[in-house]
Order: C-alpha cells, then structure tokens, then sequence
C-alpha cells in the first residue's frame, strides 16, 4: 500500500496503518462500479476525514456501495462527495457502537 511505514508487510493490510493517500486509491478501485460525478467528487477530502481513518478496503467497499443508496435516495445519477461522506459517517457511528 501506498505510504505504509511499517517494517512489516501484515501491519500494512488495513488503510489505518497507511496513509490518506492509501485509502484514496481504494476509495478509487471500488468506485470504478459506479456512476460518479468526477467534477464533483473530492477523494481526497473524503480520504481525509477523521472517520475514514482506520477502515479497512472491506469497510470502505461498503461505504462506497451505501454512497450509491445516498445518491438513489436524492434521485441522482451520480455519486457526489456528500453521498461518500455521509456513508463514511454512518459507518464510524455503527464501528463505535459495536466497539
């Protein structure tokens, strides 16, 4: 992954011992399915979100697939940023619940 710091390459499987810039490009490779309003979408704000930090490529896969119901929901065609960060948000609020 891109930016991990690690020495060894297991502390390197989830994003949260990598960078923003990490979870940037899986927030990319997962969004490839989609619809998305390229002039609209800011991943790297999105990448940079406090409740990003620490998701895993599996978490941010169900982030992106609940940003497409977001985007259903406001009867768009196209997944814009708030719709990723508001996915982002509902998936910090369920991690601390289950913590």
């Amino acid at each position: 992954l891109h930016g991990c710091t690690s020495s060894t390459r297991s502390d390197c499987a989830r994003p949260s011992a990598a960078t923003a810039r990490a979870r940037e490009d899986v927030f990319r490779v997962h969004l490839k399915r989609y619809r998305v309003d390229e002039a609209e979408l800011n991943l790297r704000g999105v990448s940079e979100m406090r409740e990003a930090e620490g998701m895993s490529a599996a978490e941010i896969a169900n982030v992106v697939n609940e940003a497409s119901f977001e985007a259903v929901k406001r009867q768009s065609k196209a997944i814009e940023s708030r719709d990723v960060r508001s996915a982002v948000v509902k998936s910090f609020i369920s991690r601390r619940k289950g913590q």
